[in-house]
């Protein structure tokens, strides 16, 4: 298992600054010189670390309490041998947060299922 504490993939950084969306609202892209890339093993590895976090009562809020991101980040580095910080792993914890939001309101909508098969959102053939 490689250790190098610098083996994280960073996105290229970015300067704050607006473009023109689609729809005439601004967009922001933000500084990203922090941001890391996450493989599928890893993401599911950092969900089942969550997981056993909360289960061990470090996530009495909404967030995790200190003693628990320090446990996820050094098990993180020991299990995949990559270095994720403790703002990356929060970001990504949000991002997820925000996924699951997002698809569980999608979910809601009439004609709308989940198939467990293909890991995909269906929806009805509209008649």
């Amino acid at each position: 298992m490689d250790m190098n504490n610098d083996n994280v993939e960073q996105y290229p950084s970015r300067d704050i600054h607006s473009l023109d969306g689609d729809n005439g609202e601004d967009v922001v892209v933000v500084e990203q010189a922090d941001a890391a890339v996450w493989c599928n093993a890893h993401q599911e590895k950092f969900m089942l670390l969550m997981e056993e976090e909360v289960g061990k009562g470090n996530r009495t809020g909404t967030t995790f309490n200190p003693n628990g991101w320090t446990h996820i980040v050094d098990a993180m580095l020991l299990e995949t041998g990559k270095k994720y910080t403790k703002d990356q792993c929060r970001q990504k914890f949000n991002n997820i947060r925000a996924l699951y939001k997002d698809c569980k309101q999608i979910l809601s909508e009439t004609g709308v299922g989940y198939n467990s098969e293909t890991g995909m959102i269906d929806l009805e053939a509209e008649r």
